[in-house]
């Protein structure tokens, strides 16, 4: 069976390859289409495995996309917590719910990233406690709020 994993080189500021951001694709070229997160991250995580985790990412990190219904599933418990980086979406509202799931995940070892921050919102007031990298959206971000 032919499948697709992206696999987008996340760099420091001397240009080496840091980590990998894992993404799903189902088909050659063109957008994801993505329809169900957890579907999508779910074949993410089982094409990673399938290929070897250590082949697709080597001694870096992966981000791997989540969303809310990811987030409360136990999809992780065959990934290496020291390898993976849970990348919340920035369409994931921090319920009590969620924020429980973050806890727990980051007790088990699981790192945390903010995927697209444009604002300084409640919501990501809220995931900061647990989250150890947050990635700006400059490109939709205004100037005037780029500094706070």
């Amino acid at each position: 069976m032919d499948f697709f994993l992206a696999r987008q080189p996340i760099l420091n500021r001397q240009q080496y390859i840091v980590a990998y951001e894992l993404l799903f694709r189902n088909a050659a070229s063109g957008p994801a289409n993505v329809s169900n997160d957890l579907a999508a991250t779910a074949s993410v995580i089982a094409h990673a495995a399938e290929i070897g985790m250590d082949k697709v990412i080597g001694c870096t990190r992966a981000f791997i996309n989540v969303d809310a219904t990811v987030l409360k599933s136990d999809i992780f418990k065959i990934l290496p917590q020291q390898h993976i980086v849970l990348e919340i979406l920035e369409k994931v509202e921090a319920t009590p719910e969620v924020i429980a799931c973050v806890r727990a995940l980051a007790a088990l070892g699981f790192t945390f990233a903010l995927d697209d921050v444009v604002a300084d919102t409640a919501d990501i007031r809220q995931f900061l406690p647990f989250v150890e990298i947050v990635k700006i959206d400059v490109k939709d971000m205004p100037l005037a709020q780029l500094a706070s």
